[in-house]
């Protein structure tokens, strides 16, 4: 009976701090929608193209040195240790602006409008992680032939990061978790894919490519599920509150609304995407740990 009147009260707070919510993103509404014209022009939009011209000098200059390093090398393998070091040096890029980022904002607990309304500073962060997926969606689809859940998950967070960039109630504070701080379980990921690239070092070095899969599984799990998933569903309420005062307002063929709902179903999937990835991860760490026994020879 105690334990059921303590659940009952935590849902009732719980109810009652997303009605705050919900009233306060109501009141938030009389805000403009987007950012100042001149913030977009002058900051956004050469940010971006910037940040996409920078990735696709990186990867044709590594695809050079790649060429020069191994002349036998076939154009699938240059192609793809180029993409692995474009991907590396950018993700952890990402990784520390967000981390920077996160010291700078995070809160204990912070109000309704910090994490609605965000903050400025994460914009070369924006900018640099939506010019990451302008430039990943097309060689995606043209060099590497990649899953429709992979080109997928570029558009969403072209889509996801531009509204928090452009929009007033964009949810920048969650900004430097999803864009930044998430990208740091890339790193031992492409550590593994080196690995892949070059069969014959996993053979080698056997025990560092093991420990180097136990690593990536240990920091995909804190940052991807333990970090992110909580930010995510934080970031799916809020917005789902602003998506239904939207329209609410009688708005919903409006701009906002679009960009909005379109945020928050993005959000949802990239948010399965994490759940599905680390369920994979969790079986292959349980299939390296846990090895079936071999059944003894039968005369």
């Amino acid at each position: 009976l105690h334990r059921a009147l303590a659940t009952t009260m935590t849902l009732t707070t719980m109810m009652a701090s997303y009605q705050a919510e919900f009233e306060r993103i109501q009141q938030l509404g009389e805000l403009p929608t987007f950012a100042s014209k001149e913030h977009i022009q002058n900051e956004l939009i050469p940010g971006t193209i910037l940040s996409a011209v920078l990735v696709s000098i990186l990867f044709v200059v590594s695809q050079v040195g790649v060429k020069r390093l191994t002349p036998k090398g076939t154009a699938t393998f240059i192609n793809d240790s180029a993409y692995l070091i474009t991907t590396l040096v950018v993700n952890m890029a990402c990784g520390i602006m967000g981390v920077y980022y996160y010291m700078q904002i995070e809160e204990a607990d912070p109000s309704v409008d910090t994490m609605v309304l965000g903050s400025r500073i994460i914009v070369p962060l924006a900018c640099l992680q939506v010019g990451k997926n302008i430039w990943a969606f097309p060689i995606g689809l043209t060099l590497f032939d990649e899953t429709p859940a992979m080109l997928a998950h570029h558009v969403s967070v072209i889509l996801v990061v531009t509204t928090s960039a452009v929009m007033t109630t964009g949810f920048g504070y969650f900004g430097p978790i999803l864009f930044g701080i998430l990208e740091w379980s890339s790193v031992p990921y492409a550590v593994m894919t080196f690995f892949k690239l070059n069969p014959a070092y996993i053979k080698s070095y056997s025990g560092v490519y093991s420990l180097v899969r136990f690593i990536f599984a240990i920091v995909f799990l804190y940052v991807r599920w333990y970090l992110t998933l909580p930010a995510m569903w934080s970031m799916l309420r809020l917005v789902g509150f602003r998506v239904y005062t939207l329209y609410e307002e009688g708005a919903p063929s409006t701009i906002a609304f679009f960009l909005l709902g379109f945020t928050w179903i993005a959000t949802l999937f990239l948010a399965v995407l994490q759940v599905f990835w680390g369920v994979l991860i969790v079986k292959g760490v349980v299939k390296t740990v846990v090895k079936p026994k071999k059944k003894p020879k039968t005369a």
